[in-house]
């Protein structure tokens, strides 16, 4: 138990944050904070606290390495609130994109949603496709991202299929899992941290989409240094927030190739010797990318 000295500073773990309550993990021990000043503290950030008649009291907030944002219009379960970005984690060394092997099934497009995100904010993706157990989408991820230097791994919750792999990679790292309703993710939360309490949902048969199981972003330790935030599953993701002559810069393979293009300031879509494209016709780029970059361009 923390002895707690009166007026002296802390240095503290965000590891939940709901309305006007934050919880800060100082040491093994976890405290419910009212945050009156309203801070916008999420899972992953760090923070000064100090407590003033027994009572803590968050007093300064660490710069963050990075962020992850989403805009509130992005569907989940409570719906849609505003266009506003909200940032759902913090201070994170992997982004890892979590995606179905079927049920809900494997989609790409959306998966590239999110590199987009985790590019923008700086953040090193990872890509862990669940339900191994059911069928293999291994060979298909690595034709389209394995040349992009993005991890891959296959797992299996229920048989352990890849799970020793995972869990190489993720420790001593901060990492969020990230990814559609019903793809998994707080099955493997559980399966890294046994101990805690998630809820799990099976796929809804109805609609064939993921049934949401987690509100609200939360942060576990699953081994020392080794940290995950969970984040709410979301059906669809908006990323309007992300100016469009900024998509061509976060489409990694085709930074190098646009120094190749006749124009500088070319957007590979209608201008002519455009490099990327003509890296897409030799089978250099997947077409499958360059879709998705088109698609999202024209939306």
């Amino acid at each position: 138990m923390l002895d707690i000295v009166e007026k002296q500073q802390y240095t503290a773990l965000v590891v939940g944050s709901a309305y006007e309550f934050v919880d800060c993990k100082i040491d093994d021990t976890v405290f419910h904070i009212h945050n009156t000043d309203r801070r916008n503290c999420v899972p992953g950030d760090i923070v000064i606290i100090e407590f003033i008649n027994d009572v803590p009291v968050i007093i300064a907030q660490h710069e963050r390495k990075n962020a992850l944002t989403r805009t509130n219009s992005d569907a989940t379960r409570r719906g849609k609130k505003s266009d506003s970005p909200t940032v759902v984690a913090a201070n994170i060394d992997y982004g890892v994109i979590v995606a179905s092997s079927v049920t809900p099934t494997f989609h790409p497009r959306f998966i590239d949603r999110y590199l987009l995100l985790l590019e923008l904010n700086a953040i090193q993706p990872m890509i862990c496709i669940t339900k191994a157990d059911l069928t293999s989408r291994y060979n298909e991820a690595i034709e389209l991202y394995g040349s992009l230097n993005i991890p891959v791994v296959e797992v299996s919750t229920k048989t352990g299929q890849g799970m020793d792999e995972l869990r190489s990679i993720l420790k001593n790292n901060t990492i969020v899992f990230i990814g559609q309703s019903g793809v998994g993710k707080s099955s493997l939360v559980h399966a890294l941290v046994p101990d805690i309490d998630i809820q799990t949902q099976d796929v809804s048969k109805k609609t064939g989409t993921g049934r949401h199981t987690t509100t609200a972003s939360e942060l576990y330790e699953w081994a020392p240094g080794s940290m995950i935030i969970d984040t709410p599953g979301i059906r669809t993701l908006n990323i309007d927030h992300i100016p469009k002559d900024e998509l061509r810069l976060l489409f990694r393979e085709f930074v190098t190739l646009s120094a190749e293009c006749k124009f500088n300031d070319c957007i590979h879509l209608q201008e002519p010797r455009c490099a990327v494209k003509e890296a897409v016709e030799s089978g250099d780029i997947a077409r499958t990318r360059y879709e998705s970059y088109v698609r999202l361009m024209e939306e």
